[in-house]
């Protein structure tokens, strides 16, 4: 019985190793929103990303995470007066507690 056990959690083990090494381009924007209308000094909350570009992901050569170019257009307020922003930047993602955490470089 118990080689039958562990024959059945081997393919287990193989897909947790298969787990991809960054986030998918939903849990990219999502994490950026978030990141954007975290608490400050300023108000600001998320009304539309309109557009939402994730390339070039790979390994930093220094620190946690993984380091993507990010381009997106999208519109928010801040302190109430509408923005648009339409930017491409550097984007380190970092697996925090499950979640995928954005840390603009």
């Amino acid at each position: 019985m118990r080689p039958l056990l562990c024959l059945a959690l081997v393919p287990l083990a193989l897909l947790a190793a298969c787990a991809p090494s960054w986030p998918t381009p939903d849990q990219a924007r999502d994490a950026l929103v978030v990141r954007m209308e975290r608490p400050g000094a300023r108000q600001i909350k998320v009304t539309e990303v309109a557009a939402f570009t994730l390339s070039d992901c790979r390994e930093p050569d220094k620190g946690p995470g993984v380091l993507c170019a990010v381009a997106m257009d999208v519109r928010f307020t801040v302190d109430g007066q509408a923005v648009q922003s339409n930017e491409a930047q550097e984007v380190r993602f970092v697996r925090e507690s499950g979640n995928w955490v954005a840390y603009p470089e």
